[in-house]
């Protein structure tokens, strides 16, 4: 069903000119936008591919308030070490020891044994060059859509990069910001948009195999599959949560009673998770679980 946007992606991320604008993949809450992105540059984690996985960068914009806070996850995804714990700990240490006098360099490092440190946590615009940039969830911030556009724009027209968008694009139209503002930076940053359409088969056999639930997953797959249809489930975000919390389940359990009772289990599991998260479960006032037929 994706296959079409898929390929495009592909030729767009591998190709050698600078296309000069950004791709959005759009869709309602759920339906697979993530998944598909992070399926598709998991192939470039193999070797002898056009690009390396060191040459994407992946960054979600949920619950950011301010642009800097942008420049800052841009940096920790270049530079995990530089932005870890045991770095910024050591960082501060160098801020107090600088404070007593020690030199700092014309370009604000600190060099130590022959090692620059570079104390503020912003990215190099020139650090861009070349890279795949992922941004998500871009309507999850209390950021305009322009503002995000805007900040990105700039980097298409200075850079030879490639941007990919993701977002809910209904839920962008619910933000209080000028329509007309955010068309016209749209029409300047965005060259193509797709919307994505759950892939429910694909994705199930995708989480099964990612969360290495059992060796026989033929049942869960069955069973899981049974359970989104007669539910009518479209949302891949609670498919996911459903499995992941089954393994867990199975974790907590004897081996015996899993290799007795495993695709009942399983069945009933994914039913009542779905439900639950459907809202189709509820407690009443009583604490009574009621069950509502679909």
């Amino acid at each position: 069903m994706n296959e079409h946007i898929e390929n495009y992606c592909v030729d767009y991320i591998e190709s050698e000119s600078n296309p000069q604008f950004a791709i959005l993949l759009k869709g309602e809450w759920g339906c697979g936008k993530t998944y598909f992105i992070k399926k598709l540059i998991s192939k470039y984690e193999k070797k002898g591919q056009k690009i390396q996985s060191n040459e994407i960068v992946y960054i979600s914009l949920y619950g950011i308030g301010q642009i800097s806070e942008i420049d800052e996850r841009l940096f920790q995804k270049m530079h995990p070490i530089l932005s870890s714990k045991q770095f910024k700990f050591a960082t501060g240490f160098i801020q107090s020891a600088i404070k007593a006098g020690i030199k700092i360099g014309s370009n604000g490092t600190v060099n130590i044994g022959g090692i620059d440190l570079i104390p503020r946590q912003k990215i190099k615009i020139k650090e861009l060059e070349k890279k795949l940039i992922i941004v998500d969830d871009i309507e999850r911030t209390s950021l305009l859509p322009s503002q995000i556009f805007g900040y990105f724009s700039e980097y298409l027209y200075q850079l030879n990069m490639k941007l990919i968008f993701i977002g809910n694009e209904e839920q962008i139209s619910n933000i209080d910001d000028d329509m007309n503002d955010y068309r016209k930076i749209k029409e300047k940053t965005i060259g193509v948009e797709f919307s994505i359409k759950p892939e429910i088969e694909k994705a199930v056999e995708y989480f099964i195999e990612e969360l290495s639930l059992c060796n026989d997953t033929e049942y869960i797959r069955n069973n899981c599959l049974g359970a989104i249809s007669i539910l009518n489930c479209k949302n891949l975000r609670t498919v996911r949560q459903c499995l992941y919390n089954l393994k867990l389940f199975y974790m907590a359990l004897n081996k015996e009673m899993i290799e007795k009772h495993d695709e009942k289990l399983s069945k009933i599991f994914i039913c009542l998770f779905i439900q639950k998260n459907l809202n189709i479960i509820s407690a009443n006032p009583n604490g009574m679980t009621v069950i509502f037929t679909p």
